[in-house]
């Protein structure tokens, strides 16, 4: 599975793909997953996206958020 952030324009196409983590095999329970991309000039949205070939268990999801940076 592959968990990402996709940068949008304003109308609605895609920008950019960011990949924030992957899992080739299953994890032994919750495992945590954070990062920070940095938006393309002219993005007007993000899309986030779990990609996931084959599935052979329960993947759950929680806790999203974006912040805006000053940096």
């Amino acid at each position: 599975a592959t968990l990402q952030v996709q940068s949008l324009n304003v109308h609605g196409g895609a920008m950019e793909t960011r990949t924030i983590a992957s899992w080739q095999e299953a994890t032994a329970g919750w495992t945590q997953v954070g990062g920070a991309v940095k938006m393309p000039a002219g993005a007007a949205k993000a899309r986030v996206q779990v990609r996931v070939t084959s599935l052979r268990g329960t993947f759950r999801l929680d806790d999203f958020s974006f912040v805006r940076s000053s940096k």
